[in-house]
């Protein structure tokens, strides 16, 4: 066994089993295109209900790339896909709506617009009436579902006509978009026909030939004591020996005979044998350790009329691969005879006491696993499945709205019941329906209720019928506070498995949104200050798409105790000193136990942390992970009976690293184990046994600047050209090395950001969220929407410049004149204008504070080093900014000063502004297109002349030297020169020159 373990329990399967949790409604999508299929809808008008789509599909979530300004506003696909990755937006939407960021239509404001599905939504300036520009849009698209597999065809023909064969069966992929099905279009089966005449390969012996093989792991490490059969001989013909190796004599050669090779906990792994040689042949055998099953596809729920038909299908995975499947009705196993063993159960000719639950189970050699229960509805002869008439549902009025003198008032707006209809009759055998139909609203009356002084428009539902079925997205929502003192887990890292989905907030909120399909929540929450151990929760869920809140409580990990690795220690389990109940057990950790991450054996103090959750304490089981529930040999979901659960942290002091411990021992007091059996079933279970593998994580920490390689080159050869040009060069070459032209074929590096320097003067780490306070001042006034601003600044001079921003309160009352923080940024040369350079300056965003109250439009001050001067600022921005008062003091020509725009402008202003759920991302997306001076593009090389905020004009000072330089190296020079310049004669010159005789080295006479 190996530690740290995220939590082990001491635990005790129940005699009883328990059934698993009802099975979610599968995602169903909902709404397509109108009558025009590939036509986006009027951007003017409102997108059409969801109901009134022919085809499933759905919306995405809104879009808004650029701003308007210079030619006007372009919300392009390409760029959507570029900024937010191509996998939000389908390949082919099929429709697209836009709308403005105020929420209103373009036909409300009066604007001509373009938008096309697969080019994206453009408003241009040119086409608006006089006086008018474009406002600012937002867009979506509408994407068709996910393309799905239709029904298997039947099996082919045998491919030998004698011994063993396989056959072929194909299905088609049934997509409205075109999209690919993931997986194969065909599927393979053994078949095996009469035994052919003759020898066979593996059979045919030669006396004096021998095969050499080995098995090892699909690591490569090798597996000793393997039994090794063929399939012509009985038994087992080898073994493979500590090397992992055997041989078998008697073997021909070129026979390419088959070998099996298994062992206890691994799959059977076959191989064909090859020659080598006239009288050897070589096999390799790759085993692969047994993994228990594993569901991917669970059979769904459907509604049919008797007489009708109906497929479940069902498929699970593993190693090896599940081959037997067992059908389940209302917890009966189905006969085999009639019903088959394979994933898909096909029902002819329902009948009405065929309804009900039914589940597969799927089994391989490490166990088997049991599907969630699909419910089938088996409707008479003309039974509606959807009543047209609604169930009462109330709703109360405003005060205002009831009787004089009466109570509240409500009103029945009408409910259609939530229940499936029936698939359409006449289709063709599939494993899901086309298009699934529920019962929902068809048609909606309006009414007026009267109220004191004003008129309530509400509207009620006046019919019901079956409609395509809309898609439902289970949401939880929830807090995780500390379980002894209540304060919340700020920016607590959110993983749904091994994937990270969020945090939670600044109190230690979360909201997550149900996948598809899920039927165990399992979520957990990691601490990022490593104060509170791992909290490992599965939250229920409403599989009808409504919202569960929940309050997670973490445990404060226990006080460090410290241990010597060469003499090792015990640690009780429970029983502190304030609990008048003894300890339950203790935590042995023998000498020499502790590794390194790395395997290597550790020497020296160990700090151990040992959290043990008690079940006689209820505060402290109220933190207890998981809902101890595991799936047992069978695939059913059985409870535990615990007596106690733990974490182990173990540390070297004054290090971040974690230790692992190779042995431990778990001593339980013999008086606590009091139920009979107990003692003898009593195990360790370990809630996460996937993380006690060892992880390589070198390279992998996104703050490491990767700007060394290590590579393997040759050295190049003589009379080669195309290697006399690098990028290595022999060593008497360093001449030619240094002196080789930028063309020639060198390793080259970017450079992302130029020289910068950053002040904050509320402190901040962005790479460690946790680190934010919620302070006026913060720099980041939203730790869950990181808002980062640009703005660029060209330089014509002959260097590189500093540019600093000073940023500060501008209209916050509370923030006015006081400092937000400092941006030192140097500017890059433009690749190809040695006289030009500029630079990407970050300033503080305008907007909220952090307590959400009022506005600050920070007052930004750019001013870069050295002798520069303001000749140019943008049009646009300098309009924007003269539109928007008050105006920023701009009376310094060597400096440029704003007020932050609220707006996120766009590359027409100079101004570059992203918003992402991380600092680091945002800025880099920034600073990508301040680079490429655009709002749709990303470039690693400065583009100096194009999206420019602001233009300095720098000047060196002269080379030279200056009057004091001059006095003190030749006063009669100097002093010669200053003469001519201010045009005296020669005689006046000679006078001078008595006279800086008789004054000292700086022109001053004595005594003045």
């Amino acid at each position: 066994m190996a530690l740290p373990l995220p939590l082990l329990c001491l635990c005790i399967a129940a005699a009883h089993l328990v059934g698993a949790r009802d099975a979610n409604p599968t995602k169903e999508s909902t709404a397509a295109t109108r009558d025009l299929v590939g036509w986006p809808p009027d951007p003017g008008q409102p997108s059409p209900a969801l109901e009134d789509w022919e085809e499933a599909s759905e919306w995405t979530s809104w879009f808004n790339v650029d701003h308007p300004g210079g030619d006007g506003d372009f919300e392009s696909l390409a760029a959507i896909r570029f900024y937010y990755g191509p996998a939000r937006v389908c390949p082919r939407p099929l429709a697209l709506e836009a709308r403005t960021t105020d929420w209103a239509l373009p036909a409300s404001m009066g604007e001509r617009v373009h938008a096309n599905p697969t080019r994206g939504f453009w408003c241009l300036n040119r086409e608006q009436p006089r006086g008018r520009r474009c406002s600012n849009y937002h867009v979506r698209f509408r994407c068709p579902v996910e393309a799905a597999w239709g029904a298997w065809g039947a099996w082919g023909l045998c491919s030998k006509s004698c011994g063993p064969g396989r056959r072929l069966r194909r299905r088609s992929c049934q997509s409205s978009s075109g999209d690919m099905c993931p997986g194969s279009p065909q599927e393979a089966q053994k078949c095996v026909r009469s035994r052919c005449p003759g020898c066979s390969s593996d059979s045919c012996g030669c006396s004096d030939h021998i095969l050499l093989g080995s098995v090892v792991t699909q690591s490569g490490q090798p597996l000793p004591g393997a039994r090794v059969f063929l399939r012509a001989r009985p038994g087992t013909v080898a073994t493979s020996d500590t090397h992992g190796t055997f041989w078998v004599p008697g073997v021909c050669a070129a026979s390419q005979v088959n070998v099996s090779a298994q062992m206890d906990g691994f799959s059977v792994g076959t191989a064909q044998a090859h020659a080598n040689s006239s009288s050897s042949a070589v096999v390799t055998i790759v085993l692969k350790e047994l993994g228990k099953p594993y569901l991917v596809k669970h059979p769904e729920s459907r509604v049919r009329e008797a007489g009708q038909h109906v497929i479940f299908c069902c498929k699970a995975s593993g190693t090896p691969m599940p081959k037997k499947y067992s059908w389940f009705h209302n917890g009966t196993l189905l006969d085999r005879r009639q019903h088959g063993s394979g994933p898909h159960l096909d029902l002819q000719g329902l009948r009405e006491d065929q309804a009900g639950d039914y589940y597969c189970k799927a089994w391989n050699e490490a166990g088997a696993v049991r599907s969630r229960a699909a419910q089938l509805t088996v409707l008479a002869p003309g039974q509606p499945s959807c009543d047209p008439r609604p169930q009462e549902h109330l709703i109360k009025l405003p005060d205002d709205c009831g009787q004089p003198g009466g109570g509240p008032a409500y009103l029945d707006v009408g409910l259609c019941t939530d229940t499936r209809c029936p698939g359409p009759a006449g289709s063709g055998p599939r494993c899901g329906d086309a298009g699934a139909r529920c019962c929902s609203v068809l048609r909606l009356e309006s009414r007026d209720i009267r109220c004191s002084g004003y008129v309530l428009p509400v509207k009620v539902v006046a019919e019901c019928g079956c409609r395509k079925c809309l898609p439902r997205r289970g949401l939880v929502r929830g807090r995780v506070v500390a379980a002894d003192s209540g304060e919340p887990l700020r920016f607590a890292s959110i993983l749904l498995g091994r994937a990270p989905i969020g945090f939670t907030s600044y109190q230690g909120d979360f909201t997550i949104e149900v996948p598809p399909a899920t039927e165990r929540l399992v979520v957990t929450f990691v601490d990022p200050s490593g104060e509170f151990v791992d909290s490992v929760r599965v939250l229920p869920f409403d599989p009808r798409g409504a919202g569960v809140y929940h309050e997670v409580r973490a445990l404060r990990k226990a006080a460090t105790v410290l241990l010597d690795a060469e003499r090792g220690g015990a640690i009780p389990l429970g029983g502190a000193e304030e609990a008048a109940a003894p300890a339950l057990g203790e935590l042995v950790l023998p000498p020499g136990t502790f590794r390194h991450s790395d395997g290597r054996p550790y020497a020296g103090q160990v700090e151990a942390r040992v959290t043990f959750v008690d079940p006689r304490d209820l505060a402290s089981a109220r933190g207890a992970s998981s809902d101890l529930r595991f799936l047992d040999s069978s695939g059913e979901l059985a409870p535990l009976r615990t007596y106690g659960m733990f974490a182990v942290d173990l540390r070297a002091p004054g290090s971040a690293e974690q230790l692992h411990a190779a042995r431990a021992t778990v001593r339980v007091d013999a008086e606590h184990v009091r139920m009979p059996g107990h003692a003898e079933a009593l195990a360790l279970w370990s809630l996460e046994p996937e993380r006690l593998g060892y992880q390589r994580t070198d390279h992998e920490d996104p703050a490491l600047k990767r700007t060394g390689f290590r590579v393997n080159l040759a050295r190049p050869r003589a009379g080669r050209e195309s290697e006399a040009r690098g990028p290595v060069y022999p060593w008497r070459r360093l001449r030619d090395c240094e002196d080789a032209p930028v063309t020639d074929n060198h390793f080259r590096f970017s450079r992302v950001e130029a020289d910068k320097y950053e002040y904050d003067v509320v402190p901040f780490r962005e790479g460690a969220p946790a680190s934010w306070t919620g302070d006026l001042l913060a720099w980041w006034p939203n730790p869950q929407e990181f808002r980062a601003c640009f703005l660029k600044v060209r330089l014509q001079g002959p260097q590189e410049y500093m540019v600093r921003s000073h940023n500060a309160g501008g209209t916050h009352a509370a923030t006015r004149g006081r400092l937000y923080g400092l941006r030192d940024t140097r500017s890059v040369r433009h690749p190809e204008r040695p006289g030009a350079s500029a630079a990407c300056v970050e300033f503080k965003c305008g907007g909220m504070l952090f307590d959400q109250r009022q506005v600050d439009r920070t007052l930004v001050t750019v001013t870069p080093q050295g002798s520069c001067r303001r000749v140019a600022v943008n049009t646009l921005l300098q309009d924007y900014l003269a539109r928007h008062p008050p105006p920023a003091p701009n009376d310094d020509p060597t400096a440029f000063a704003m007020l932050a725009p609220l707006d996120a402008l766009g590359h027409n202003y100079g101004v570059y502004t992203v918003t992402d759920q991380s600092p680091r991302l945002a800025k880099e997306i920034a600073i990508g297109r301040c680079f490429d001076g655009s709002s749709d593009g990303f470039s690693r090389e400065m583009k100096a002349d194009a999206g420019v905020a602001v233009t300095f004009q720098c000047r060196e000072p002269s080379s030279r030297p200056s009057l004091f330089q001059r006095l003190l190296e030749n006063p009669e020079s100097a002093l010669g020169n200053i003469r001519r310049e201010m045009g005296q004669t020669p005689r006046d010159s000679r006078v001078a020159q008595t006279q800086a005789r008789d004054s000292g080295p700086l022109g001053v006479h004595p005594g003045q």
